[in-house]
């Protein structure tokens, strides 16, 4: 009996709560969303991305470093999911992964852009679109970038962070899912039509100066023979100006006639600063796409010259690299430059009123008769209308000059590379800003005879 007794001693009831089992239940979702999202972050540590946890209903970032072993982040996770926090995840961006975020319901060119692009690394979420890219070279996203469009779209680079599968998100709660994850297809480039509406809308910048040149890699596998030229480049001179000449005077003795190639070996010179100085850069550019005999493409936006008579010299034959052909190619570049002017000075005349006619020959006229190439040597005048004084002045030291140096005087191609030679090597070096017109004349007639002794210019 006594036995029998014991056995209908009544038990103990565990009574659990509805607040209780709320907890119970949604501990156990989070264990539940901690696995899946360790599983996920493992996938974007093997793509080389950054993932950072953070808690969904807090939205703040929690301190889990996930560059420890496996092992330990993932305990911190279920530790964290056993607090009761509902995880998400993300991925903290680095160059050169970018991150288009817009609404479904966004229209407009940007919106149809996209949907007239080829297939894209995507997640959605709510009615919101994650599309992954990799940001193009030379393109930087602008500070406004992630704030435009009033919350229609933005635009998320290098240190954002961005919710990334299998995140909760959405007004409703709904969790990330990949459209087009990475591992079926890894981000690429925007198609050129995104890339114009990102950067119409102020969210991308095009590409600098620098960008669209040879990297210094491929610089090296062209010249990497070149002994001399690299002793050029690796020799500091006084200025940037003749340093700079130095290096195109080689390149162009060894046979370097790339006008690309010739610009990005002044881009990269060790000595060089044209990253710095991008007004420097454009105007050395414009030195060599203009350099005779190289046939570099012109930039685009530049004006094109109309042709000259048919009776002008035609040039020789597609541009060469003998110094002879180059030296033609200096006087058919002149005899262009000379008749446009022609053609200008045309036009200015039809547009001014009718006024009796001189007597006599003007001033300009007779010193065109006594200075050859008159119309090339005004321009060394920084005003594009001087005072009659100041064509006195101009006039009187060319004729005293070019008495001073027979041999230039007497060939108007000398001349010719003469005043390129203070154009594009003296004039436009910052170093020789303070010189007079004289002393600027002296230095580029030491380049040109460089150019017509060293390297057997007009011989």
């Amino acid at each position: 009996m006594k036995a029998h007794a014991e056995d209908e001693t009544p038990q103990p009831k565990v009574r659990i709560g509805p607040k209780e089992l709320q907890r119970i239940v949604g501990t156990r979702k989070n264990l539940d969303a901690s696995e899946a999202l360790a599983g996920y972050a493992a996938r974007y540590l093997t793509l080389g991305w950054l993932p950072v946890a953070y808690d969904a209903q807090a939205e703040r970032l929690l301190d889990i470093d996930f560059h420890q072993p496996s092992d330990l982040w993932k305990q911190t996770l279920m530790d964290v999911a056993m607090q009761g926090t509902s995880l998400g995840l993300a991925i903290r961006l680095e160059a050169p992964l970018l991150v288009l975020k817009i609404k479904a319901t966004a229209g407009g060119a940007l919106r149809r852009a996209l949907l007239e692009s080829s297939p894209i690394c995507m997640a959605a979420a709510g009615g919101v679109e994650h599309h992954f890219f990799l940001l193009p070279r030379g393109w930087e996203p602008t500070p406004e970038a992630d704030r435009l469009a009033h919350g229609e779209w933005a635009l998320l680079g290098p240190g954002e962070v961005v919710e990334v599968p299998p995140s909760p998100g959405g007004e409703a709660g709904e969790a990330w899912q990949w459209e087009t994850a990475p591992w079926e297809l890894p981000p690429t480039t925007p198609s050129e039509a995104i890339l114009t509406q990102l950067a119409g809308l102020g969210a991308l910048k095009p590409p600098g100066l620098g960008a669209d040149l040879p990297t210094w890699d491929e610089i090296y596998a062209a010249i990497g023979h070149l002994d001399r030229l690299f002793k050029v480049l690796l020799a500091p001179c006084p200025s940037t100006g003749e340093y700079f000449r130095h290096i195109l005077c080689e390149a162009l003795q060894a046979g370097v006639t790339d006008p690309r190639l010739l610009k990005g070996l002044l881009w990269h010179a060790p000595h060089g600063d044209l990253p710095r100085h991008p007004q420097r850069a454009r105007q050395l550019f414009e030195a060599v796409d203009n350099f005779p005999g190289l046939g570099g493409v012109k930039p685009r936006g530049r004006p094109t010259l109309v042709p000259p008579p048919a009776t002008s010299t035609p040039p020789p034959g597609p541009p060469g690299h003998t110094p002879a052909e180059l030296a033609q190619r200096v006087q058919f570049l002149s005899a262009r430059t000379q008749e446009l002017e022609r053609q200008l000075a045309a036009m200015k005349t039809k547009s001014r009123a009718a006024a009796p006619p001189a007597t006599g020959p003007s001033p300009e006229a007779a010193q065109a008769h006594t200075i050859p190439c008159w119309g090339e040597w005004r321009k060394l005048l920084p005003h594009p209308n001087p005072e009659a004084q100041m064509l006195d002045a101009l006039r009187d030291l060319v004729a005293a000059f070019l008495a001073e140096h027979p041999d230039i005087g007497a060939d108007p191609k000398k001349i010719h590379l003469l005043l390129y030679c203070y154009q594009h090597y003296v004039n436009n070096d910052p170093s020789n800003a303070g010189l007079s017109i004289q002393a600027k004349l002296d230095r580029a007639l030491a380049v040109a005879r460089d150019f017509i002794h060293n390297h057997g210019l007009f011989t």
